[in-house]
């Protein structure tokens, strides 16, 4: 069965875009995308982290520029590649999405809910922003506590397309790990080696925002998926408002999160993974630019006890990498 997702009623806007996946391999993203181009609609191959689930890899079309262009073409898209498509609004006031694509939240938090998807940029926002931008770059320093004592590590990332580099600095230890067109290699102790292409674009996407700030850049999933559907208003919120299920269980997905009065932002967020129970704190928060809003400190505390303090210190999108940041080290 085609599941098309549209979006429904008015909305004013510069342009549309279509997302259409998500799809496990990248493999069948490319021939999704072979297809769109064949109907005269060129896309592009995006990989997007989505918390709980991990990578997948969406098609999107660009600068259609009406909904009722972006409408025949997802009703194309759909019928041809059997995938869901998403019609989203780029630069203007979103929509009212269909049933199929969001869940009522429980009595009392219906409007919160949509407060803190539209303060965190909608659909087309966070992870989805990420994941349209030609250039990624994110810095950041990670804390955690080993052996009694705090120790950080500095982690600085591009992302150009398919390339990758990453640079780790930490106490007695640090490394450079590049995929490129010509190959990939992993640098360690002066020495380079070298490494598989897809082994190491898996490792240092790691390492991304989308994946290390999940919580915050997922919201339009997160507050979508079934347990946020019975939510509702909880005490407990050291300020702001609490939704959540008031129940014990630990089942996989958000007990409940807390949402800052004047922003409508994530303030707080307990989130159920394989590996048990984790709180998230999100703060400072800072707009990069449209529809990409960044917690630019995240303190993190999982259920056994282990704290970890994330900084970030760089999130842009509209930069270029160094020049030769990509090639094999030493050419």
């Amino acid at each position: 069965m085609i599941a098309l997702l549209l979006w429904m009623g008015m909305a004013w806007a510069e342009e549309y875009l279509l997302e259409v996946g998500p799809v496990a391999e990248r493999a069948e993203a490319t021939e999704v995308a072979s297809m769109a181009k064949a109907a005269g609609l060129p896309g592009r191959v995006v990989r997007r982290f989505r918390l709980g689930h991990g990578w997948e890899f969406i098609v999107v079309v660009e600068h259609i520029g009406s909904r009722q262009e972006a409408e025949k073409a997802a009703v194309r898209l759909g019928t041809d590649t059997r995938q869901p498509v998403t019609i989203s609004v780029v630069g203007g006031e979103e929509v009212e999405s269909s049933p199929e694509q969001s869940a009522p939240a429980g009595p009392g938090a219906a409007g919160i809910v949509d407060a803190v998807t539209a303060a965190h940029g909608g659909e087309a926002g966070g992870a989805s922003a990420l994941a349209r931008a030609e250039v990624v770059h994110f810095v950041f320093d990670r804390t955690i506590r080993l052996n009694g004592k705090d120790i950080t590590f500095h982690h600085d990332y591009w992302r150009e397309g398919g390339n990758r580099r990453l640079t780790v600095d930490g106490p007695e230890t640090d490394s450079v790990a590049i995929a490129g067109g010509s190959g990939a290699w992993l640098i360690s102790g002066g020495k380079v080696h070298s490494r598989d292409v897809g082994v190491i674009i898996n490792q240092v996407d790691a390492f991304a925002p989308e994946a290390v700030l999940a919580v915050a850049m997922d919201v339009w999933h997160l507050l979508r998926s079934p347990e946020v559907a019975t939510f509702r208003l909880l005490e407990g919120a050291e300020s702001g408002t609490r939704l959540g299920s008031g129940s014990s269980e630990e089942e996989p997905g958000v007990s409940f999160f807390d949402v800052e009065s004047e922003s409508s932002r994530l303030a707080r967020v307990r989130y159920v993974t394989d590996g048990g129970p984790v709180v998230y704190e999100l703060k400072d928060y800072r707009e990069i630019s449209e529809g990409l809003v960044v917690p630019f400190r995240v303190e993190v505390e999982r259920g056994d006890g282990r704290r970890e303090l994330i900084s970030v210190k760089v999130v842009e999108t509209a930069g270029r990498p160094p020049s030769g940041a990509f090639d094999k080290p030493g050419s």
